[in-house]
């Protein structure tokens, strides 16, 4: 079977995902600022809820430059060492919190002493799921280095939609484990921006593809990811309100999304692009 991925669809999504890591880091210098003048909403976004720690803020930006690295085409000596390095340092990190709170030690997650923030046992293991995608430059393990990236992307969406719909269980495991909002949004940016630095690989290499699946794929994925999403949380809002019924409300969601999907389904693209006669 020939190899229908564009080079040129790979091209971009290699350019996201260093987008992605530089905004990752961006965000990452922003916190450790409010951390150092107090800023509030630099650290935690959302007034209440748990602030990124510095510790955090620092594995993240590790991470965004490791990304970055990788997703270069033709990457450097230099560069493939940072990234290596940087991932290292992350995986360090990541177990070394977690054999603390093995332990049960008191200090469990204060990598860099107290006042500057806890590591929860979830974001340890983001480190950790980072730091494997992430190791692998060379893409000699691509199968289960795309396996782990989307085990981190669905873990980290399911804190955002805990945090959305307001379901702690999503985002808390026990006490002192919450994921906070802003390492959950960076943790899904840098897993999704390490499967678009390995376009060829994996389900993502779909979206690379240059034939009527992949056009459909792309045009599709933001609509199977945000309609259902953005539906379900404006129901719960007005449910919310007393201005709904729960089976309604799942019948205009699915409704929804089965009308727009089937707009951007592959036959009615590749009747659209048959010649007229």
């Amino acid at each position: 079977m020939p190899d229908r991925v564009s080079d040129r669809n790979v091209a971009k999504l290699q350019s996201s995902a260093r987008l992605a890591a530089v905004a990752v880091g961006a965000w990452c210098g922003l916190n450790l600022v409010g951390w150092a003048f107090d800023v509030a909403q630099l650290t935690s976004v959302v007034p209440g809820f748990a602030p990124m720690s510095v510790p955090t803020s620092i594995s993240l930006a590790l991470v965004s430059a490791s990304l970055f690295a990788m997703s270069t085409p033709a990457p450097s000596r230099g560069a493939r060492l940072l990234a290596h390095g940087c991932a290292l340092c992350v995986f360090a990190f990541g177990a070394h919190t977690l054999g603390t709170y093995a332990l049960g030690r008191a200090d469990a997650g204060d990598l860099l002493g107290p006042g500057l923030g806890r590591v929860s046992p979830a974001t340890a293991t983001i480190f950790i799921l980072l730091a494997a995608t992430l190791a692998d430059h060379d893409r000699r393990w691509a199968r289960l280095t795309v396996g782990l990236a989307t085990l981190g992307l669905v873990i980290s969406a399911l804190a955002l939609v805990g945090y959305a719909y307001g379901v702690d269980a999503l985002y808390r495991v026990m006490p002192f484990s919450a994921m906070a909002l802003p390492t959950a949004l960076a943790s899904a940016a840098l897993f999704l921006g390490a499967l678009l630095a390995r376009p060829r690989h994996g389900w993502i290499a779909l979206l690379a593809r240059s034939d009527a699946g992949g056009q459909a794929a792309r045009r599709l994925l933001p609509a199977v990811v945000g309609v259902p999403f953005g539906l379900s949380w404006i129901i719960v809002e007005v449910r919310d309100l007393g201005l709904l019924a729960t089976p309604f409300g799942i019948a205009s969601c699915w409704a929804a999304s089965s009308v727009w999907c089937r707009r951007g389904s592959p036959r009615r693209m590749s009747r659209s692009r048959a010649p007229v006669r």
